[in-house]
């Protein structure tokens, strides 16, 4: 029988399996209760995961663990909704690329941005030299 790990607890760990189908299974502990909470493509995953990935490729790798040392004093922030949200995104490429295309396209209008304020400070002795030119093109 599974129980329902609150999304806020802290966890003692998580445990992932591989299985056959190239796919894998999450399963969560705390405080001795375990749950299955997130299945997925396996390849999605490994792919943040480069040396699980390598194991993998060996067939040395069929369930690995994620704890936190035990010297780490704060486990507030390792939760199960933590966890959620990470392997939601794992389980999303579509959404990161949109997220490094967003964040690409920040960094060239903040670098836009920074060219044309450098242009207008220096803009005022720009603007008298071209109102010379034009007045000089006036009297010609």
């Amino acid at each position: 029988m599974e129980s329902q790990i609150a999304a806020d607890w802290p966890l003692d760990f998580v445990k992932f399996q591989i299985l056959p189908q190239n796919r894998y299974e999450t399963y969560i502990c705390s405080n001795e209760e375990e749950e299955m909470v997130w299945d997925g493509p396996v390849d999605q995953l490994l792919e943040h995961l480069p040396s699980k990935m390598d194991q993998l490729a060996q067939g040395s790798c069929d369930n690995f663990k994620l704890e936190l040392p035990d010297a780490h004093d704060n486990r507030a922030w390792f939760t199960k909704a933590t966890l959620i949200r990470f392997l939601h995104m794992v389980g999303s490429p579509d959404l990161l690329k949109k997220c490094v295309a967003v964040s690409n396209e920040m960094s060239q209008l903040d670098e836009a941005r920074k060219f044309h304020l450098s242009l207008y400070a220096q803009g005022e002795d720009g603007i008298t030299s071209s109102d010379n030119s034009k007045n000089e093109l006036l009297r010609a």
